[in-house]
């Protein structure tokens, strides 16, 4: 459960590469390894900890960083919010996780698509590139990161209703 906190919802800007006419190419998140220089000491990440590539974008666990600069986080599961707390200074920096819950997920399924049973385990990820064109037109500018909700209908047809991480108003049917 950390790893995925800590690699899916907190995540932290490293870098940004596009080609020589500015545009960056959209890919599919990738884990990999990555070797981190903090404070001009090369470091490397535990086993538990892993670095994604998405998009052009590096995002690394926030633990281990604070871990590296000597700082401390708290996580509050209601409001979805990480805390990093540097204890050379008095400032803390947040970063906001998902604005909508697995709860909120699930009562989209049931509300929006008339489901009469959603399954209790659920999963969270980013959309790979083939499921993205799958998002409404209209709901491509959010970031692609959202439940995946299994449920039944009532004539026992199974289903599953991706909801996005960031507002129940974004839904759509998944399609394998």
């Amino acid at each position: 459960m950390k790893r995925l906190l800590f690699i899916v919802t907190i995540l932290i800007f490293l870098s940004n590469s596009s080609d020589a006419s500015g545009y960056s190419a959209v890919s599919d998140p990738v884990f990999q390894t990555v070797h981190y220089v903090i404070n001009s000491k090369q470091v490397e990440t535990e086993d538990e900890y892993a670095t994604l590539n998405y998009n052009g974008h590096l995002y690394a666990p926030i633990r281990f960083i604070a871990n590296q600069i000597a700082g401390s986080i708290e996580y509050n599961p209601e409001t979805s919010t990480v805390t990093l707390y540097t204890h050379n200074s008095s400032e803390s920096c947040q970063v906001i996780g998902p604005k909508v819950t697995p709860d909120q997920a699930k009562i989209v399924a049931y509300e929006k698509y008339h489901l009469v049973h959603v399954d209790e385990t659920f999963i969270i990820r980013i959309l790979s590139n083939e499921e993205r064109k799958q998002i409404p037109p209209d709901d491509s500018d959010l970031t692609p990161i959202y439940y995946f909700i299994t449920g039944t209908y009532s004539n026992n047809q199974s289903v599953t209703i991706c909801v996005s991480s960031n507002s129940i108003m974004h839904h759509f049917i998944y399609s394998e």
